[in-house]
This record gives structure tokens, sequence and C-alpha cells, in this order.
């Protein structure tokens, strides 16, 4: 349970910390770029609603990545968290606190909210092929364990991301 507690305080400050700060232009498309994953079988586009942003987590300099796509039936929110990246290269995920990633799956109609992480014994990597001031490009995928300490897990492929980076 405190485990839970913690991810959700994590993840409430991320969103906070993520919002785009110019919304002056409501005509502008939501997406920065492409951001694409295969979850336990079933290819997911998020590119609608893809976003990087720089940010801090814990004192750290970070990058957070996201995306949505609602298929009628399921909104599904995928997110990694990058903590210093100033190179190209593999990054691992694992922590909470640190690289990770994190899943989550909720009834479109509403209802209990299935959410996955790295954190606590799970694990992935993030290949960064391309890293400017205003771009981060590259694959990913991850293994997430079920947040509430069910025996569910997430199998996270083919990620693929290419996005504008966000102060």
């Amino acid at each position: 349970m405190k485990n839970l507690i913690l991810l959700s305080f994590l993840l409430s400050l991320i969103m906070v910390t993520s919002c785009d700060k110019n919304n002056d232009d409501a005509g502008a498309n939501a997406s920065s770029g492409t951001l694409t994953a295969t979850i336990d079988g079933m290819t997911f586009d998020f590119s609608d609603t893809s976003k990087c942003n720089r940010g801090t987590i814990n004192d750290t300099p970070g990058l957070f990545f996201f995306g949505r796509h609602d298929d009628g039936q399921f909104n599904r929110r995928i997110e990694i968290t990058l903590v210093n990246v100033n190179n190209t290269g593999a990054y691992i995920l694992e922590d909470v606190f640190a690289n990770s990633g994190y899943y989550e799956l909720v009834p479109s109609g509403g209802g209990a909210v299935t959410a996955f992480s790295t954190h606590g014994g799970a694990n992935g990597i993030v290949n960064v092929t391309e890293l400017t001031s205003s771009r981060i490009k590259g694959t990913f995928s991850f293994e997430a364990n079920d947040v509430n300490g069910g025996k569910n897990l997430a199998v996270v492929t083919n990620g693929v991301f290419d996005l504008a980076i966000s102060d």
C-alpha cells in the first residue's frame, strides 16, 4: 500500500510538472511527435497525445515522455521517465525514482484502474538513438508489475519514440 501511495504521488507530480506551459494556440496539434508500442501482443499508437517534457525528480534533471490511446473500451497511458540523460545510449528501466516505465489501463466507461510499473523488480530498456536540446528519438521495451501487488505483468515491446522536448 505504501508503494502504491508513493507511486500515485510521483505520477501526480510528473503530471503537474509535465503540463504544457503554453496553451495559447488552441488549434495546435497536441502531439509533439511519434510514440508507439506493442502491449501484451497488441500494437497501439499514442502519437496523437504524445509529449516529452524536461523536468526534475528528486532534484535530478530528467525527461518524461508519455502518451494516451483510447480505443473506446480502454484508455491506455504509457509513460517513460529518464534521469541524467545527456547522451545517446542504453538506459535501464527499473526504479520509480530513476529510469522507469509505467503503463495504465482505465476502462473508458469508468471503473478500476489497472497500473503497472517497472518499480519493484520488473525491468526494461530505452535505447536513445538521437538526442539534441530539442528532440529525443529511440526505442524501448519493458516488463511492468501490477502496482497493486497482483500477479499480472504487462509486457511492452517494440516501443518507438521520436519526440520534441518541451521545457
